[in-house]
């Protein structure tokens, strides 16, 4: 019987056990092979991919990223492996397992930040600097019960409107300082990609009625504190310390409150603490943006009203959800908009400064093809508080569908700048430059954003459109099948923009078909005409598409809004009835 001979690790002469093993084991070899290829591999990509080809610099990150994993991996498996006492635990598995996943984790945050870089080059916020700038971490739940999450997310939020009634402030917005909620960044780095001078972070312990506080300013370049406090109150008593980490941060920053009163800045909508802590937990579902989670929420906000029927901001946020809610596909516009303008009316009506409740009648407006009043309605709403990032959004995208392009990105980057991780703005944004033509723009907006969150809603599918106006059909049948996975199902629009593919694929009878299946489920359930109106138009099937345009103009369709500028109906802009549609909406001559 023969046996095979294991390398010898003897020692040559002058070489110590150590090298010895680096050697017979092949390691010293594998390090060779991995310097010398991956020198020629970084020479490439540094100088091929990314200086000739113009790919991001993170390229060069990620192969040296990638190399130095495997060559851990090749090497951890070669020095186990020779091992002469055979083992039942191969512990070298979990070294290679843990490898891999710090290698892939180090990759992610390379490509996030090609994201970021993409969107930095048309939102211009990293470049700006901010002398009095803030941003106010999540606090943090010290209570050890996960049911008091919504009450520290509130009181975050809650200090973050107090801090943007400050004109002298820049305070970063919700959405962007929640991406950091649990985790342990260094302050510093946080400070540096949100563009702040300042931070504010603390805790929450909340035991029935009572309440631990603790709060500490921080300075983002030395890392010092400038302020902090502790605070052991009763639940009654939490707007006083809103009210006291709110001057003491006046104060830290030695801010001017440029003509204002310390009461203006520090008012509350209500002093209520049972309607408070309602109206907290309406808030924290509210912000899942889910049709289950603002249905809740409308019911804390109705019971916060019920506690304090002066509560304005709880009509406000009333009024805001029911816009949203149609988008869903299962409220008609008509109805949710009678609800709208009711809680809109009475929050206007107990406090008409409160820029949450102007940006809704905006929102309102634009429903009824009043351009002009929207508009005044989202400056009033910048003028009480500029601030605030949902309004420049909202007044942007009614720009857009004026045709204001220059205007609209004006206010889309100023939205950015204040919230700059809230992907509904960059989406909006690269759906701008998509109207505009600008389909280069649209792109690396729009997949800078998928860099940062692969399975955000829309934006595949609006990558799916500018991708059909570049004739890249398979590009926008695989951006149409990635929105469903991000989306986790299938929705109508999704069906109708397949069917303008296949149609332009001169594919009609399957783009029919597609058509025809949507009408039938027309009659159960409410499908947005529009684009059921811009796949009839692609089909040739004019008179179709224009009966639907007139169905979308008389729902007050959310799509509609964009007509003028949507390329999809481009081919019947010299119809008749292409201009008379444009004067029932209001937009001929904006």
């Amino acid at each position: 019987m023969h046996h095979i001979k294991k390398p010898s690790s003897t020692p040559k002469e002058g070489e110590g056990a150590f090298m010895a093993k680096l050697r017979t084991r092949g390691i010293l070899k594998t390090l060779a092979a991995f310097v010398g290829g991956g020198v020629v591999a970084i020479e490439f990509a540094f100088h091929i991919l990314v200086h000739h080809y113009h790919l991001p610099s993170q390229t060069v990150d990620i192969i040296i990223i990638t190399l130095v994993t495997s060559f851990l991996c090749v090497v951890t498996w070669q020095w186990f492996a020779g091992e002469e006492k055979p083992r039942k635990i191969k512990f070298e598995m979990l070294l290679i397992f843990m490898f891999i996943i710090i290698g892939g984790f180090l990759n992610f945050n390379q490509v996030r930040q090609i994201g970021r870089e993409k969107l930095g080059d048309f939102t211009e916020y990293e470049t700006q600097e901010w002398d009095n700038s803030i941003a106010v971490l999540p606090f943090e739940n010290m209570s050890g019960d996960p049911e008091q999450e919504y009450f520290c997310d509130g009181l975050t939020e809650d200090l973050i409107t107090d801090l943007s009634n400050i004109e002298d402030l820049k305070v970063v917005a919700r959405t962007s300082v929640f991406a950091f909620k649990g985790k342990q960044d260094d302050i510093r780095k946080i400070g540096q990609e949100l563009n702040v001078k300042n931070v504010l972070e603390g805790s929450v312990r909340k035991s029935k009625n009572q309440l631990r506080i603790t709060a500490q300013l921080i300075d983002v370049d030395t890392g010092f504190h400038r302020w902090s406090g502790r605070f052991d109150k009763n639940m009654e008593d939490v707007f006083a310390i809103q009210d006291e980490i709110t001057l003491a941060i006046v104060d830290a920053l030695s801010l001017k409150l440029l003509g204002q009163d310390k009461s203006e800045v520090i008012e509350h909508e209500t002093e209520n603490s049972e309607a408070y802590d309602y109206f907290l937990r309406g808030r924290f579902h509210s912000n899942n943006r889910t049709e289950d989670g603002m249905k809740l929420s409308i019911e804390f906000f109705e019971k916060a009203v019920e506690a304090d029927p002066n509560f304005a901001l709880a009509y406000a946020e009333m009024a805001e959800l029911y816009i949203l809610l149609p988008a869903f596909n299962t409220v008609l516009e008509t109805e949710a908009k009678a609800k709208a303008k009711e809680y809109v009316q009475k929050a206007l009506k107990l406090d008409n400064t409160l820029a949450e409740a102007h940006k809704v009648v905006g929102d309102i407006k634009i429903k009824e093809y009043d351009w002009e009043g929207a508009a005044k309605d989202y400056k009033r709403a910048i003028e009480l508080n500029p601030g605030y990032a949902p309004a420049h959004n909202m007044y942007g995208y009614s720009l857009m569908s004026m045709g204001r392009f220059e205007e609209a990105i004006e206010q889309m980057k100023k939205a950015i700048e204040l919230d700059p991780y809230n992907l509904n703005y960059t989406r909006n944004l690269g759906r701008i430059f998509y109207f505009e033509g600008s389909y280069d723009d649209a792109k690396s907006v729009l997949q800078g954003t998928l860099d940062i969150n692969p399975v955000f809603s829309f934006v595949h599918l609006s990558l799916a459109l500018v991708y059909i106006q570049e004739s890249e059909y398979e590009e926008a049948l695989a951006a149409v099948k990635k929105e469903g996975g991000a989306q986790g199902k299938s929705i109508p629009v999704m069906d109708c923009i397949s069917g303008i593919i296949h149609a332009r694929m001169d594919e009609a009878d399957k783009a029919r078909q597609i058509l025809d299946n949507l009408e039938a489920r027309s009659k159960e359930v409410y499908i947005s005409p529009y684009y059921m109106a811009a796949l009839s138009v692609t089909l040739g099937e004019t008179d179709r598409g224009f009966e639907l345009l007139d169905k979308a103009y008389r729902d007050e369709d959310f799509w509609v809004r964009e007509f003028k500028v949507d390329p999809l109906f481009e081919d019947v802009r010299s119809d008749p009835r292409y201009d008379t549609m444009l004067k029932k909406l209001r937009l001929q001559y904006r």
